[in-house]
């Protein structure tokens, strides 16, 4: 059995690394013990041969734990050229440094890496920057813009992934007969319904301010008119013509000649904001959409309102709201959720997950950006920083919201070999690629094709 000795302080980030490693990816027993050095040793039962890793950010902690110093002062790179690493599927020759060197030595009793892989798979994973922003965005979320891939130019990889790797490498060179848990690619298609109606089409006002905003702001005069002849046909048809819930039913039509399986997640109460819509689960007419898409095979989710996040009183009303209407449906309240524009603060809002039993979560993601927020792209268990141990809900990392790369409505090509190339990375890692659609993103024939084409790139 593969042996682990971590240092004997801040022990619950190299637990929580070690487990991601060893349990979550390659499915490897192993048995943590503790040591009073300043670095890790992988050793296997009596063998001899070790591998050996630095505890840089253990040991920073010790120092500056909860403290934004203790965050990477300078990204290296270290290379991957060394022959030991010529079976990598990959076609970068260096990987980002967030704690250590870039120093390898090799030889019949030891390898030693100056890669401190479990501090950069704990820092990604538990979002410990996101403790630290220094200026959050208009909807109070850490910004995209501060974060250390967006700035070093690694957000498209999933690193965590590639370290695990490199790290298996390692492990097979020192101990060839050792075996690691074949994993299966997958994919996960959602839509949050928050608006299953278009209520901008019901009233005048609405829809003029929003026929101005096309044509003013967005310059977009086919769109403006589109709206407007919705608008028009819904005052002569009634509430039965609406773009938004007809788009509901063309996404389960399409996904069902694909056998696809999609999520609907729906925001059980409004929150009080603007940004919430009024057509939530407290109105029959939603409930009877949400009843179509349980009766049609497809999931459903809780999608918690914009204030929801960070006030425990509105979270808990909205889970039983939305827990009331499973059981009188019959249904099993497990829930599977991710928060209303993707508004979470990482040091309390998983508590809220937590305590109220959630599965698992799928808001690490951006709506500016497309890519690894996590750095991974497995779902896995959450750290809670308030407990320092480790939740039982999983996240699920959101890859692709369709406006974080379609937001100017310009579907072309490029954009589409960008989701192809994040699919691929995913396939390469055995992982899961997740994309999130609105149904009320479906603003021109185009978009509905490019939606047809990326679920066509999911096989």
């Amino acid at each position: 059995m593969i042996k682990i000795y971590i240092p004997n302080y801040f022990q619950e980030l190299n637990q929580y690394s070690a487990q991601i490693i060893f349990d979550e990816v390659l499915g490897i027993k192993y048995e943590l013990n503790t040591h009073s050095k300043n670095n890790i040793i992988i050793q296997n039962g009596d063998c001899d041969k070790k591998i050996i890793l630095p505890s840089n950010f253990t040991d920073s902690a010790q120092r500056f734990w909860l403290d934004k110093q203790h965050l990477p002062k300078r990204i290296k790179k270290f290379s991957l050229e060394n022959t030991i690493f010529k079976s990598l599927k990959t076609s970068h020759t260096d990987i980002p440094i967030l704690f250590g060197d870039n120093r390898l030595e090799i030889n019949d009793k030891y390898i030693k890496i100056d890669v401190d892989i479990f501090g950069t798979v704990f820092f990604m994973l538990s979002r410990y920057e996101e403790l630290f922003p220094k200026k959050l965005d208009f909807h109070k979320r850490f910004r995209l813009e501060e974060t250390i891939a967006f700035k070093n130019n690694f957000l498209h990889r999933p690193i965590v992934n590639e370290y695990i790797e490199i790290f298996w490498l390692l492990i097979k060179h020192s101990w060839p007969l050792l075996k690691r848990k074949k994993r299966q690619y997958k994919s996960v298609v959602s839509c949050d319904v928050d608006h299953p109606f278009d209520d901008a089409t019901d009233s005048i006002i609405r829809i003029s301010r929003r026929f101005a905003a096309r044509v003013i702001r967005d310059k977009n005069i086919s769109l403006a008119f589109s709206d407007l002849k919705c608008f028009i046909q819904k005052k002569i048809f009634g509430k039965n013509y609406d773009n938004y819930t007809d788009n509901i039913y063309w996404m389960m039509d399409l996904a069902d000649s694909k056998e696809i399986k999609l999520q609907f997640n729906f925001i059980p109460l409004n929150t009080g904001s603007k940004f919430d819509t009024k057509y939530t689960l407290e109105k029959k007419e939603v409930i009877k959409i949400f009843m179509d898409i349980i009766e049609r095979k497809h999931l459903v989710g809780m999608h918690p309102g914009y204030n929801s996040s960070i006030n425990i009183d509105i979270f808990n009303n909205s889970v039983k709201k939305y827990k009331k209407l499973l059981r009188d449906l019959g249904l099993n309240t497990q829930i599977n959720s991710r928060q209303h524009y993707l508004k979470f603060n990482i040091e309390d809002t998983p508590q809220l997950w937590e305590d109220n039993k959630f599965f698992s979560d799928s808001s690490m993601g951006y709506s500016n950006a497309v890519g690894f927020r996590s750095g991974i792209c497995h779902d896995f268990p959450i750290f809670n920083f308030k407990s320092m141990s480790i939740m039982s809900i999983r996240e699920l990392p959101l890859i692709v919201m369709e406006c974080a790369i379609f937001n100017d409505n310009v579907f072309n090509e490029k954009k589409i070999n960008k989701v192809k190339s994040l699919i691929d990375t995913c396939k390469v890692y055995d992982g899961c690629f997740t994309l999130l659609w609105h149904n009320s993103y479906f603003s021109n024939k185009k978009s509905k094709e490019y939606y047809e084409n990326i679920l066509e790139l999911l096989k």
